[in-house]
């Protein structure tokens, strides 16, 4: 611990870091810690934290020793304690981190201390890697701050719980699903209802560490078990697949009945959404991207038509005619787009019949053209769709767990060890698969 780190209480110079430690160990119940300490500054500043967190004698509760002979350690402070989870607190595990912007390695890291209230400890068994982390690494984006472990996509195992964590529900090996996106739930637009748009929510992977690593903590509350017979893969894809839902539904709440839909990007949102506007109605369906690949997929997943956006037959005036072609003269009823640049943007509002809805899901540009007078004359809507409710992610676990979503033949698991340089095959472009997965057991 440097100077830096610690906090002077008066004159007595207390580590921060180890305030935190201990009172982890406290509430998990340690009964005694030896502290090996730096120099002869130790004895009075550890008796002082003792007294500080309510651990020494006076509490009966728990002791406390000090050793502040010098000792050659890799830190200042060496911990010995008598029990599992002050052992888990001070150990390490691996994990893919993004360290600096656009900078994305394999590291060591101290592993999450011991859960607190009602958080629980989850070892991951699956996390994916979503597109907006591999946009976000290249783009440097100011929203993903490091050092950061992403992944909020991810499924695990329970392995450890809360003191208020309610063990007669939720136990240690239960296999979890974290839904990452945890809203405030008082404001007022979590009690309309819209909770993903919280102005003050917090989402695991981009605001606090994620699954891209051996272990990662969730509060109980935003907890989905795992529906009995559905794989690790098709768990740690209930995130994508809950935004897919979200997108198609905002579909049907803008009085869009899916009969025809346009989707602009064959990428792991773009062909569950098909999947999504299939299960929902949609009987004409047209898949829209560059990547020949994807586009094979999707059209073995049930896309009527699919369109190289590359070639003339996908121009702006060849995907008019075509949206007229397959809609009767009065083009698509709805359109999402799972892209997000200029292009898709406005090619989803132009290929929606009048009074059609097309729904942003993409976000790879912000400020984008759009033509005014064709949306007021035709009294078309766009649509924002950020992330999904609760509801949406139920609705995706119970999808799964009924078998009416592919996604085996179209995605791969690698082994966490592997992560950093997976993300760069993936942004070079030299890794074939569309949906990558990483087991930190592999």
């Amino acid at each position: 611990f440097t100077d830096d780190h610690r906090r002077d209480h008066g004159r007595k110079r207390v580590p921060e870091g180890l305030c935190h430690v201990c009172k982890t160990l406290r509430l998990a119940g340690v009964p005694h810690v030896s502290l090996f300490g730096h120099r002869n500054r130790t004895s009075q500043g550890m008796k002082f934290l003792a007294e500080l967190i309510g651990w020494g004698r006076a509490s009966g509760n728990g002791t406390l020793s000090v050793h502040p002979a010098w000792r050659t350690v890799a830190s200042d402070l060496y911990c010995t304690v008598g029990k599992k989870a002050g052992e888990l607190a001070m150990s390490t595990m691996q994990a893919v981190m993004l360290t600096a912007p656009g900078v994305v390695e394999q590291v060591t890291v101290p592993a999450p201390g011991a859960p607190l209230g009602d958080e629980v400890l989850i070892r991951v068994t699956r996390a994916g890697i979503c597109g907006s982390e591999l946009e976000g690494v290249v783009t440097k984006s100011p929203r993903r701050k490091p050092p950061l472990i992403m992944g909020h996509e991810f499924a695990g195992v329970i392995e450890s719980v809360g003191p208020d964590v309610d063990t007669a529900r939720w136990r240690v090996g239960d296999r979890v699903v974290p839904n990452p996106l945890m809203p405030c739930g008082q404001c007022r637009t979590c009690q309309r209802g819209r909770t993903n748009a919280c102005p003050n929510r917090i989402l695991l992977g981009l605001h606090r560490d994620g699954g891209h690593a051996e272990l990662a903590k969730c509060s109980v509350r935003h907890l989905h078990r795992t529906p009995s017979g559905i794989s690790d893969d098709d768990a740690a894809t209930a995130e994508p697949l809950a935004v897919a839902v979200h997108g198609v539904r905002l579909l049907g709440e803008a009085g869009v009945l899916p009969r025809s839909i346009v989707i602009f990007g064959a990428g792991t949102i773009g062909l569950l959404a098909l999947q999504s506007a299939r299960l929902a109605g949609a009987t004409t369906t047209v898949v829209i991207d560059r990547d020949p690949h994807r586009l094979e997929v999707a059209s073995r997943l049930g896309a009527t038509r699919v369109i190289d956006a590359g070639t003339d037959d996908g121009s702006t005036d060849a995907l008019g005619r075509l949206a007229l072609e397959m809609t009767d003269g009065e083009g698509f009823d709805g359109a999402l787009d799972c892209v997000g640049v200029g292009a898709t943007r406005a090619g989803a509002v132009r290929m929606v019949a009048p009074g059609g809805t097309a729904v942003w899901i993409g976000s790879a540009a912000d400020e984008i053209p759009v033509r005014g007078m064709e949306l007021v004359l035709n009294e078309k809507r766009v649509q924002g769709a950020y992330s999904y409710t609760d509801h949406d992610f139920s609705a995706a676990l119970g999808l799964l767990a009924a078998g009416r979503v592919e996604l085996t033949s179209w995605s791969k698991v690698y082994g966490l060890g592997e992560g950093a340089s997976l993300f760069t095959r993936l942004l070079t472009h030299t890794e074939p698969c569309i949906k990558a997965l990483l087991d930190p057991r592999g």
